[in-house]
């Protein structure tokens, strides 16, 4: 573990206070797990400037060009739609970190847990998954998929429609649907526009 461990995930482990430190030590892998309390812009900043310090240090010490560093957050992705991010913080932490997988393939992992998925920890981090979400014995991780329509997305017989979802959480659900309201008498100072093309974003 590097620094301080926020969410006491060392018991077992060995800790270290800073790079210099670890890298001596040789590591097959080190971890990241700090929390940021208090106002909550500034602890935004705080995280990501703490964050990007880290990136820049470990990737600048060729001792640890074989070590991948994992971030361990609580909170800070939702891993289904039943959930709500609740460390903001960790999540502005994940954004930065995305970015450097991107760059730096391998080096960096990020891992969120709750309170029962820290005992998985070692098996994710030897798994070498880029980004996963642990909840209980349960681990997620990003996959792309093909999504068949299923035919549903037919226009109806209805002049006007729109595209929308038959049930939250599921790009599965999608589907056009009347919008017959598109249709009824304008109101005073009321106008209607066609329109040909729309944005879409998806959570």
């Amino acid at each position: 573990v590097l620094g301080s461990d926020d969410l006491r995930l060392a018991e077992g482990k060995t800790s270290y206070p800073d790079i210099a430190s670890l890298a001596a030590a040789m590591p097959t892998a080190a971890v990241v797990a700090r929390t940021y309390e208090g106002d909550l812009a500034a602890a935004v900043h705080t995280a990501t400037r703490d964050t990007l310090v880290l990136l820049q240090e470990w990737l600048a010490d060729p001792r640890l060009d074989d070590v991948p560093l994992v971030f361990v957050t609580r909170g800070a992705i939702a891993a289904s739609h039943e959930e709500d991010v609740t460390d903001l913080p960790g999540a502005a932490v994940w954004g930065l970190v995305r970015s450097a997988q991107s760059e730096n393939p391998g080096r960096f992992l990020l891992v969120d847990v709750d309170d029962e998925g820290a005992a998985l920890l070692p098996a994710i981090v030897a798994a070498r998954e880029a980004q996963s979400a642990v909840r209980g014995r349960q681990v997620s991780v990003p996959r792309l998929a093909r999504v068949s329509a299923g035919g549903s997305l037919i226009p109806p017989p209805e002049p006007t429609w729109r595209l929308n979802v038959t049930k939250k959480g599921s790009l599965e659900d999608l589907a056009l649907l009347g919008a017959p309201e598109m249709t009824r008498e304008l109101g005073s100072g009321e106008v209607r526009l066609a329109v040909r093309a729309t944005g879409l974003n998806f959570r």
